[in-house]
């Protein structure tokens, strides 16, 4: 059986679970799990094909619309932090929307690789990046760094959280969001079903990391886990295509995502909210 090195606890080994097909290209990949971490990836060598041939098609949205799932993440990264921030940087920012619900006294940068995305982010008043957050030089680290739906993508996921570590000041936050295999509803279908999880989209997708990974790592350099939810994120309505039905199951789910049932691990949008210790307190 191919056996590989896990890419995130090396040199822990990693073997086959499973084989999933790709939704873009007609190869299928090997879903590897490794034996120590339980973080699960797949090997993008696998297959020459083009990755960013799978981006080609994204067209930002240009207006801005304050957004409830937003105004929501906010609350529950000031309530972590304690106290207003006076920097935020948001890794894989697209075009400024979570970032626009800060206020503009805040100093608010974001990092984003789509130019025509970035150029919308500018043109709200955004200090955007555009280079890979590794390449980039800062000179100030932030209250408040995010990533939502940016470590999934990454071929070399553990540089880019090196370097998304350091940019956090002492007493901030480091908010991350992935999806998350280690859920009743990714089991539910793995196990009862014969669908495939929309989060297994090689080569788009690659990682899948476990919440022991990330509190080992994490604490490792000074941080401690203040608060993990699991969210449906919006993305799950069997009534969508039913007039009413369909507004109404979105209604329900967005009041869940709100709700202490998020605790546990019931959907596969894992929210961990970490806290860096103070210098003085280490």
């Amino acid at each position: 059986m191919r056996t590989l090195h896990c890419p995130f606890c090396t040199p822990g080994p990693a073997a086959i679970i499973g084989k999933k097909a790709s939704p873009y290209f007609p190869v299928s990949y090997d879903l590897f799990e490794c034996r120590d971490c339980k973080s699960r990836f797949f090997d993008a060598a696998q297959h020459p094909v083009d990755i960013d041939s799978i981006y080609q098609d994204y067209v930002p949205r240009a207006e801005f619309r304050r957004s409830p799932y937003w105004q929501f993440r906010k609350r529950q990264i000031l309530k972590a932090l304690g106290r207003s921030p006076a920097s935020i940087l948001d890794v894989g920012c697209r075009t400024g929307d979570f970032l626009m619900h800060f206020d503009s006294s805040i100093r608010r940068e974001g990092v984003e690789l789509s130019a025509a995305a970035a150029k919308i982010a500018r043109g709200r008043g955004l200090r955007v990046h555009t280079s890979r957050l590794e390449e980039l030089d800062f000179r100030d680290t932030y209250d408040v760094v995010t990533a939502f739906a940016v470590l999934e993508h990454l071929i070399e996921p553990e540089q880019f959280l090196g370097k998304l570590k350091t940019l956090v000041a002492n007493d901030g936050v480091l908010v991350i969001m992935t999806p998350s295999h280690q859920c009743l509803k990714t089991w539910l279908i793995d196990h009862l079903t014969r669908r495939r999880w929309h989060m297994y989209s090689p080569p788009e997708h690659l990682n899948f990391f476990s919440t022991g990974y990330f509190d080992h790592y994490l604490a490792a350099h000074g941080f401690t886990l203040t608060r993990r939810t699991w969210a449906s994120g919006g993305m799950w309505n069997p009534f969508s295509r039913v007039p009413g039905l369909g507004f109404l199951f979105k209604a329900f789910m967005f009041v869940l995502d709100e709700s202490y049932v998020t605790r546990f691990p019931l959907f596969d949008h894992m929210y961990s909210i970490y806290r860096k210790k103070s210098t003085e307190l280490r």
